[in-house]
């Protein structure tokens, strides 16, 4: 049961940072065998030591447009891939009916509106949707509609696109340009709320292996909100202006 689903956007620098460690702990001990949390606990690791050591570059203009680009493919594609689904699913009397609900009830569980999410968001529904077709009766389910194709393209520009995102990163922390933790904070931000969400996700199609990784994780996060909480309130008693807090809501 996810006991806290969003995570305060007013987190201090030392309060990212202590929760990233934290998590990261969090995850080492689970030892779950998923490419997508390592890959995300080292990015995560990386800006944190980034921020420790002042180190960062903003992402050129060249660069973002790649991206923009790989992520319009990658779009494009996941919704030929929805409407196609639906379309078989209307014309009931077509022989691959059945595999067109299995999938499209698969797709509903993550999300049709992925295209609509940030790139983390989206990055982590993706990840989550491309684990759950991979059992054996989604691939008979693709080849009996006739989509193994599309979904294997649809794959190949998400993947694509993450190893794109993931450079980008790299490549900002080798230029070696100074600058301090605080434009840092940013990012790093949003890889914990990428990675909640991922957790989130996962524990709703896979309780029994992610649900106490995922239990664990929104505590450490839940015991962060309470303690900015206090802060706020504390500060708004003794200011005369108005004080208001940022949540970003993690679906």
């Amino acid at each position: 049961m996810e006991q806290n689903s969003f995570l305060f956007a007013s987190a201090t620098i030392a309060e990212l940072t202590d929760l990233s460690n934290q998590v990261r702990q969090a995850i080492v001990k689970a030892a779950l065998a998923d490419d997508y949390l390592s890959a995300e606990t080292q990015a995560i690791e990386t800006t944190v030591s980034q921020m420790m050591s002042g180190m960062n570059k903003p992402r050129s203009k060249a660069l973002t447009q790649q991206l923009e680009q790989a992520d319009g493919s990658r779009d494009r594609l996941f919704k030929a891939l929805v409407f196609i689904l639906r379309g078989l699913i209307y014309w009931d009397k077509n022989p691959r009916n059945e595999a067109a609900i299995k999938l499209y009830h698969q797709i509903k569980v993550h999300g049709t509106s992925l295209t609509r999410m940030s790139y983390e968001k989206q990055n982590a529904h993706m990840d989550a949707l491309k684990q759950a077709m991979q059992a054996p009766e989604m691939v008979q389910a693709f080849a009996d509609a006739e989509l193994t194709g599309l979904w294997d393209e649809t794959m190949a520009a998400h993947d694509n696109f993450t190893s794109m995102y993931r450079e980008s990163a790299s490549l900002e922390a080798a230029k070696g340009a100074i600058a301090s933790a605080t434009s840092l904070r940013g990012a790093l931000y949003e890889q914990l709320k990428g990675l909640i969400e991922y957790l989130n996700v996962m524990s709703r199609v896979n309780a029994a292996v992610y649900g106490a990784l995922q239990a664990e994780v929104s505590e450490l996060t839940h015991t962060l909100n309470t303690k900015i909480q206090m802060r706020l309130s504390h500060r708004a008693t003794n200011d005369t202006g108005d004080e208001t807090s940022e949540t970003t809501e993690i679906i």
